[in-house]
C-alpha cells in the first residue's frame, strides 16, 4: 500500500497547486458531509412540526393521540436511520475515491518529475504546473470509473502561492521526520477515520 508514502510526498511537493489540490478536496468531502447532516435535521424538525400540528387537532385524551405519537416516533427512528446509512455511505464513497485520487497523483506527480527533470535549471520543478497534473489525473479517474463525485470534477485550481494557512495536516503533523510520514486527517488506508468523529458524525 502506496498511501502514505503518496500522501507525504504530495504534501511536501514543491510543485503548484499540488498542496491546495488536496486542502481542496477535503474541504469539499467536509462540506459534502455538512450538507447531507444539514438535510436530514430539517427533514426532522418537519416531521416534529407536523406531529405537532397533528396533536393540536385531536381532543385531548382522544385514543388518536396514542396512534399519533407511535407513528410519530416511527417516523423520527426511519430517518434518523436514513441519515446515519446515507453519512456511512457518504464517508466511505469519500475515502475509497479520495485514496485512489491521491494515489494516482502520486504517480502521475513522479513521472512528471522524472521526465521533466533539468540538470541546467535549479529552479525546474517550480515551473512545473500542478493544475495540469491534476487534471490529468481526474481525466484518466473518469475514463476508469463510471462516476466520480461532484466535489473531485469540481476541483478549482487557485493561481497564486500556495497556501499552508488552514492546511490538510497541522504543521506539527506535516513537518515530521521524512521517516514518519503524515497520514491523512481524513482518511486512512485501513478505512478508519484518523482523527476524532466532528459532532456532526454522532447522529
Amino acid at each position: 500500500n502506496i498511501f502514505p508514502k503518496a500522501y507525504h510526498t504530495l504534501v511536501h511537493s514543491p510543485v503548484p497547486s499540488i498542496f491546495d489540490t488536496l486542502l481542496q478536496l477535503e474541504q469539499k468531502y467536509k462540506q459534502a458531509i455538512k450538507d447531507l447532516v444539514s438535510s436530514g435535521e430539517k427533514e426532522l424538525e418537519n416531521v416534529r412540526e407536523r406531529h405537532q400540528k397533528e396533536i393540536e387537532e385531536i381532543e385531548p385524551g382522544s385514543i388518536q393521540n396514542d396512534l399519533i405519537e407511535k407513528h410519530h416516533q416511527e417516523e423520527v427512528e426511519c430517518n434518523r436511520a436514513t441519515l446515519v446509512s446515507g453519512l456511512e455511505d457518504i464517508k466511505r464513497s469519500q475515502r475509497k475515491e479520495y485514496c485512489e485520487f491521491v494515489t494516482r497523483l502520486y504517480q502521475a506527480h513522479q513521472r512528471w518529475l522524472t521526465e521533466n527533470q533539468s540538470a541546467t535549471d535549479i529552479n525546474w520543478i517550480f515551473q512545473l504546473d500542478g493544475k495540469e497534473i491534476v487534471s490529468e489525473v481526474i481525466a484518466d479517474m473518469k475514463k476508469r470509473q463510471k462516476e466520480l463525485s461532484k466535489q473531485i470534477l469540481r476541483l478549482v485550481q487557485k493561481s497564486g502561492a500556495r497556501s499552508r494557512h488552514g492546511s490538510i495536516s497541522s504543521l506539527s503533523e506535516v513537518i515530521l521526520p521524512n521517516l514518519m510520514p503524515p497520514t491523512s486527517p481524513m482518511f486512512s488506508p485501513s478505512g478508519e477515520d484518523n482523527n476524532k468523529k466532528p459532532a456532526y458524525f454522532n447522529v
